[in-house]
């Protein structure tokens, strides 16, 4: 019989094997992670929109059913919009990591990923837009009564 030399260890090819394999899965994963983070960042400038939706119509109810009209406007106990937010100030933007940037009488500005824009602002009703990961206005409105 021949004796054998046993040596422990990976062969070149079998290193090469994994690595090639390792490389598949990445390509398809990383997309599917990219894909689902700006999906993330979309929900949470829905998300945004709708708080501030929810403090106009705070607003409106402290207001004797006004709106405010400019980031200065305020209720009759003194508070601005940003103050009725539950964090005192504008939501997060989830691209930003800094309170959002919220347009009066403007829509959000075109580039700027989480900005919004109330539009028309006037005590009767609005509009709230919000822009996407790319600055793109999002196709979802919010308005008044809704």
């Amino acid at each position: 019989m021949f004796a054998t030399r046993r040596e422990s260890g990976f062969t070149l090819i079998e290193l090469m094997i994994v690595v090639v394999v390792i490389g598949i899965l990445a390509s398809i994963a990383i997309p599917n992670y990219m894909m689902l983070t700006q999906h993330a960042h979309e929900a949470a400038v829905k998300e945004n929109m709708h708080t501030l939706q929810l403090s106009m119509e705070d607003f409106s109810v402290t207001n004797d059913g006004a709106y405010p009209t400019s980031s200065a406007s305020t209720t009759i106990e003194g508070f601005t919009l940003a103050q009725l937010c539950p964090t005192r100030t504008y939501p997060m933007n989830p691209f930003t990591q800094r309170p959002s940037v919220v347009q009066f009488n403007a829509p959000p500005t075109s580039g700027n990923p989480g900005e919004m824009g109330i539009n028309p602002a006037n005590v009767h009703d609005y509009l709230i837009h919000g822009n996407d990961m790319k600055g793109d206005t999002l196709r979802v409105v919010l308005t008044a009564g809704q």
